[in-house]
């Protein structure tokens, strides 16, 4: 199967944390820039492509985790940053998250679905 990783942001200021809510969201191309936003998945590279039977996916998969700093577990194969990175210049902050997907051919085509570490024995 081949396993993706992908990263989403948020960007919060004073104001929209007062209304519930983020400023701005979406999900993120790091190889582009981790405070630009785009609406759709298509339009960014994953942070992990690789195949569920590598030899070097749990090396891999630290790696992507280690980009958060510490992080929450949600157990579903999304991880959330615990460590919000400020931004002194407009006075608000970023948060991330990490989601990891499986494709594989099924009865019906082409699938996805979330995949946590542990699927493969990895504990993190």
């Amino acid at each position: 199967m081949k396993l993706y990783a992908f990263k989403t942001g948020e960007y919060v200021t004073e104001e929209s944390a007062a209304e519930g809510m983020a400023a701005e969201s979406g999900w993120v191309d790091p190889w582009w820039s981790n405070r630009v936003f785009f609406d759709s998945r298509n339009d960014v590279r994953p942070v992990l492509d690789t195949d569920t039977d590598d030899e070097d996916l749990e090396d891999d998969i630290r790696f992507v985790l280690e980009e958060l700093g510490s992080y929450y577990d949600n157990g579903d194969g999304t991880f959330y940053s615990d460590s919000p990175e400020q931004d002194y210049e407009k006075g608000g902050h970023y948060t991330y998250a990490i989601h990891f997907v499986v494709k594989y051919y099924g009865p019906n085509g082409w699938q996805e679905k979330p995949w946590h570490p542990s699927e493969a024995g990895i504990s993190v």
